[in-house]
């Protein structure tokens, strides 16, 4: 699929549904709702995969994050990002927030990595 050729970081979905004046609205054979939800379940499990294993070959590494914010369900845990938009969770202090610093990434997870903050 193209989806595991090009092998995307992330990738935003959705449903398709009909939109005002669009003539694919009139197109006979729509796809049941239930059609249309299993097969981007499906489109987001090849992601979550992929995600993962590039995810993981970033383990060991150090990037440097901007902190863009304090978790507020799990005090005490930032959240920055890498140059490239990897999210990464790490223990801190809020006042941290807005700032650059290095964390060395640990774990490795579909949607964010964990890591540790060089001090």
């Amino acid at each position: 699929s193209l989806l595991r050729e090009v092998r995307y970081d992330a990738i935003f979905g959705f449903e398709y549904s009909n939109r005002p004046n669009a003539k694919s609205g009139d197109f006979p054979d729509q796809l049941a709702k239930e059609i249309k939800v299993e097969r981007l379940q499906q489109v987001f499990e090849v992601q979550r995969g992929i995600s993962l294993e590039i995810h993981a070959r970033m383990v060991g590494k150090t990037y440097e994050v901007l902190i863009e914010s304090a978790n507020p369900r799990f005090p005490g845990t930032l959240t920055g990002r890498t140059r490239h938009n990897h999210a990464v969770t790490f223990s801190g202090s809020d006042d941290l927030v807005g700032s650059m610093a290095f964390a060395n990434v640990i774990e490795a997870h579909p949607y964010r990595l964990a890591g540790e903050l060089i001090v």
